[in-house]
């Protein structure tokens, strides 16, 4: 009786444990990051460190920072700072160093030195030729406008857009928005947000993504 008890225990045990996970972790990406949507608060909680001004360009409807700090990186060189109080927002346009540029709001990688593009003339943002992992972002297309936009599939953050380019190793071009992006270089440990279900299980495809 006492066996039978116990096996009954362990087994509601381990059916909480499940039910736990599978509303906790209702999907995981192809590289094992967590994809189950913000909720509000839990969208809130993740911008608080967002700067001002980052938190107007990514919630409220201003949509050209790139453009307008184009002529700021012309005046100030490659180091530019989009905000002279804060280190959140510089133009990634023309960053060279190697390593992992994610969703400044949901903290899912996004895209590796490994496949940024050389910008072109007309380009006033980053551009890269891939994602390291297509299933954080979500595509949608507007037809009104004739535009693809792309956005953080965590935190559903407009992003930019993603244009045919047949000079791209992928066909595509993917233009990003610098103040919606955050830049982890190669060597340093991802901030636990930006993390796998397994990480350290994942350091050699980390830096495989950054290496390509």
């Amino acid at each position: 009786m006492d066996d039978e008890i116990a096996r009954k225990g362990i087994k509601e045990e381990l059916t909480t444990r499940d039910e736990y996970l599978a509303t906790r972790f209702t999907k995981l990406s192809k590289s094992q990051h967590d994809l189950t949507p913000f909720t509000p608060s839990e969208t809130k909680a993740a911008a608080s460190h967002l700067s001002p001004r980052q938190e107007a360009m990514l919630f409220g409807g201003a949509m050209e920072d790139d453009r307008q700090s184009s002529q700021a990186r012309h005046d100030h060189g490659n180091n530019y700072n989009d905000d002279d109080d804060d280190d959140e927002s510089r133009g990634w346009r023309d960053h060279r160093e190697k390593g992992l540029y994610a969703c400044a709001v949901g903290g899912l990688p996004l895209f590796t030195s490994g496949w940024k593009l050389e910008p072109r003339a007309e380009d006033d943002c980053p551009s890269f030729a891939e994602p390291c992992d297509d299933e954080h972002l979500v595509e949608e297309h507007d037809a009104e406008n004739g535009v693809t936009a792309v956005s953080c599939a965590r935190s559903r953050v407009r992003l930019g857009r993603v244009v045919g380019d047949a000079g791209s190793p992928s066909g595509k071009r993917y233009l990003i928005r610098s103040v919606a992006l955050e830049f982890h270089p190669l060597g340093k440990p991802l901030p636990v947000r930006c993390q796998p279900e397994n990480y350290w299980g994942s350091e050699g495809q980390y830096r495989a993504w950054v290496l390509e």
